[in-house]
């Protein structure tokens, strides 16, 4: 009888043991789960900030497109005004020229 309750007590130990060492297990698995968790949204939160940096990137690449097609338009718009101007300026002397002629 003696024999069967020290087994008893032995196998107890181990059971609680196991059950230990379970729980601890356990434990950290939810431990780990939580910082993969932690890890996943920060990744996430980089990737956000990564395409709102290509976005902000992109809008700028864009907005510099449309201001050099301005400037060009811009340098187009002078060249034909002093072409006009030019032209003016050439009429007007003639006339002048033909009024001192009357």
């Amino acid at each position: 009888m003696r024999l069967k309750d020290q087994e008893l007590d032995r196998l107890k130990s181990r059971t609680d043991n196991a059950s230990f060492y379970t729980k601890t297990l356990e434990q950290e698995l939810s431990e780990q789960r939580a910082e993969i968790q932690r890890l996943n949204d920060l990744l996430n939160n980089q990737k956000n900030d990564v395409v709102k940096s290509e976005s902000r990137k992109n809008q700028t690449e864009v907005e510099v497109v449309d201001l050099k097609r301005a400037l060009q338009m811009a340098r187009e718009d002078k060249l034909r005004l002093d072409t006009d101007l030019s032209t003016l300026k050439k009429d007007l002397e003639e006339e002048r020229t033909k009024s001192k002629a009357l």
